[in-house]
């Protein structure tokens, strides 16, 4: 077969999870290069993409694919409060101190009925049990926090949120050290 690269696979999922009509607002929290975005800018040009991560060193990659009034560095605007229909984070919670302050953020600018959709490693995996510190996914400081199905679902509903799904996936070979 061919490879999949993450953001490929990143879009790939978010679409069939998600039922995204025209013109829903959608924020990449956290995104770095936001190669997830840019594919799906490239696939659905009809939804309306904005941009936070905490430093500004990618403002020129997101350049190419979305407008700077829909960038947000360090910060997020007031204005952006209870304005997106979707705020997406991948692989983001695992890195940030305040997770639980984060996840607040993510309640106080989604619309009512709104949707967060995260992706984070899973602590309880099967493969973390099998490979124990050979699972790079341990590795401080890059990674402050480590969630379970159980305590992610805590720290979401401790901030609001109802839980829509969980899915659980344990088997990466690219997680081998």
């Amino acid at each position: 077969g061919e490879p999949v690269f993450r953001s490929e696979y990143q879009v790939t999922t978010l679409l069939d999870k998600l039922e995204l009509k025209s013109n829903t607002t959608m924020l990449d929290y956290g995104c770095a290069k936001s190669g997830t975005y840019r594919k799906l800018s490239m696939l659905r040009p009809d939804l309306i993409l904005s941009l936070f991560d905490v430093s500004d060193r990618y403002t020129e990659f997101w350049s190419s694919f979305a407008m700077p009034d829909r960038w947000a560095v360090g910060e997020i605007p007031d204005e952006w409060n209870a304005s997106f229909d979707v705020v997406t984070s991948f692989q983001v919670i695992e890195h940030i101190n305040t997770p639980m302050e984060e996840v607040k953020k993510f309640n106080t600018i989604l619309r009512s009925g709104g949707v967060c959709y995260l992706t984070t490693p899973n602590i309880k995996s099967v493969v973390h049990s099998y490979l124990g510190d050979k699972w790079n996914v341990i590795c401080y400081p890059e990674h402050l926090g480590y969630f379970s199905p159980k305590t992610l679902t805590k720290v979401f509903r401790e901030n609001g949120f109802n839980k829509k799904e969980l899915l659980a996936q344990d088997i990466s070979i690219t997680r081998l050290k």
